[in-house]
């Protein structure tokens, strides 16, 4: 993406990742947002300020076309490998975007931008969507974008090991509140435990808990007697705020669970965990109209 350093700039580019707003340590701004957006030429971090949360982008899909006004490219050590990275000044950046696309796309979701949108400004973005879902509809659409800057969406056979950060989608299994307390009151010592399975395997999870797919112990332990080991159920424990996703959850759901970061337990092998006390957003979210779902259950 072509930019000089101190100047304001536009930007029309698929949305690669969006985290969750938080708030700043130091400056007039409230809240901050770190996004990723890519084009065909390459990649651009962004990071946005505002004073509330809620003049930050919404749980947008990555996927999403964005049209960003008024980003300001600073140098910022070691951001990237020249330096720069995109701000969106409180009150002075605005946008609008196209929603990622399996047909025609006619509107833009809401942004600050769409009351003023010109159409030049509307066939650019859906020019974009076009050529986006041509390429397969993948936030990976450049290998100039480096995988360690985005936030994948993984199966659990694709984990590669601790510490990485990804999101995944699965059917709920089981939940498991903490051992004492529940919601707002549980301690923050003690986790919800959600299980989930994809239908795919990873040798470093405990098979003994395939049982919540309904096999019995002699089952699980001769199908895996002769391969890899492991199982198809993977544990996340939600610390935090995110405990309070276990009283919308149930059996036989499936979840898109954001931002897990994989972890190696005594008891359970390869696991996740989600949560922190900066949270501001659930990251546990009903699967059901996600258009990933349909490669899960097919």
């Amino acid at each position: 993406m072509s930019s000089k350093f101190n100047h304001a700039h536009n930007f029309l580019a698929v949305l690669v990742s969006a985290a969750e707003p938080r708030p700043t340590i130091t400056g007039s701004a409230s809240f901050s947002q770190h996004i990723a957006i890519a084009d065909s030429t390459g990649w651009l971090k962004i990071m946005l300020f505002a004073s509330d949360p809620r003049h930050l982008l919404p749980d947008v899909t990555p996927g999403t076309i964005v049209l960003l006004q008024n980003i300001q490219i600073k140098h910022w050590a070691g951001s990237t490998e020249d330096g720069k990275q995109g701000a969106g000044n409180e009150g002075s950046w605005s946008w609008a975007g196209l929603p990622p696309k399996d047909g025609p796309t006619v509107l833009p979701v809401a942004g600050t931008l769409f009351p003023k949108l010109r159409e030049k400004e509307l066939r650019e973005m859906l020019a974009m969507s076009d050529w986006y879902h041509r390429r397969g509809g993948k936030a990976e659409l450049t290998a100039r974008f480096p995988k360690a800057k985005l936030r994948p969406l993984k199966r659990l056979c694709d984990v590669g090991g601790e510490n990485e950060f990804f999101d995944m989608i699965g059917e709920v299994l089981a939940v498991y509140p903490p051992e004492s307390g529940n919601g707002a009151d549980a301690p923050v010592n003690k986790p919800a435990d959600v299980f989930i399975t994809d239908y795919t395997s990873h040798p470093e999870t405990r098979a003994a808990f395939d049982q919540h797919l309904g096999y019995e112990e002699s089952e699980y332990e001769a199908r895996f007697a002769d391969g890899p080991g492991g199982g198809m159920v993977f544990r996340i424990a939600l610390w935090g705020r995110q405990i309070v996703a276990v009283h919308g959850l149930h059996v036989g759901q499936y979840v898109h669970i954001q931002n897990i970061k994989s972890k190696w337990n005594a008891d359970y092998g390869i696991s996740g965990a989600v949560g922190s006390r900066d949270d501001l957003n659930l990251k546990v979210k009903d699967a059901s109209e996600h258009p990933h779902l349909p490669q899960l259950i097919e």
